[in-house]
């Protein structure tokens, strides 16, 4: 079992540092792609500032540093589905104004409509390979 969590964890532990500068460039751009970048590794100051002191607490409570493991291991992990999660939604994004597009050639404009479709592509979404 802790072999297929260290394989689960070294998968999705460099996530965040590999997505982040394409998300950033893609949102503000190149020319803004400094400045995004900067607010976004600040933002990560306060959860790296308490970071030590959880993982002290969870050391010595338990005795061993398999908790602190564990619960690094589980928050790239949850990171990681977040990222998912975002990344179907983002497909959604992109695929919006062609299914509206659709709609409208047949004459549907319904909005209720359009926003049950999308909810039953979630599914689809979440593992397509598009690039996005």
């Amino acid at each position: 079992m802790l072999l297929f969590f260290a394989l689960l964890t070294g998968l999705t532990a460099g996530t965040y540092w590999v997505t982040i500068p394409p998300i950033c460039a893609e949102i503000v751009g190149l020319k803004n792609l400094n400045a995004a970048l900067s607010i976004s590794f600040f933002l990560l100051v306060t959860p790296l500032t308490f970071s030590e002191p959880i993982a002290l607490e969870i050391t010595s409570s338990t005795g061993s540093y398999l908790g602190t493991q564990l619960f690094t291991g589980f928050m790239y992990i949850i990171s990681a589905l977040c990222l998912w999660v975002l990344k179907a939604w983002k497909v959604a994004d992109l695929e919006k104004p062609n299914e509206l597009q659709r709609v409208m050639t047949r004459g549907d404009t319904s909005e209720a409509k359009w926003e049950m479709k999308l909810e039953s592509n979630f599914l689809r979404r979440l593992f397509c390979l598009r690039k996005v």
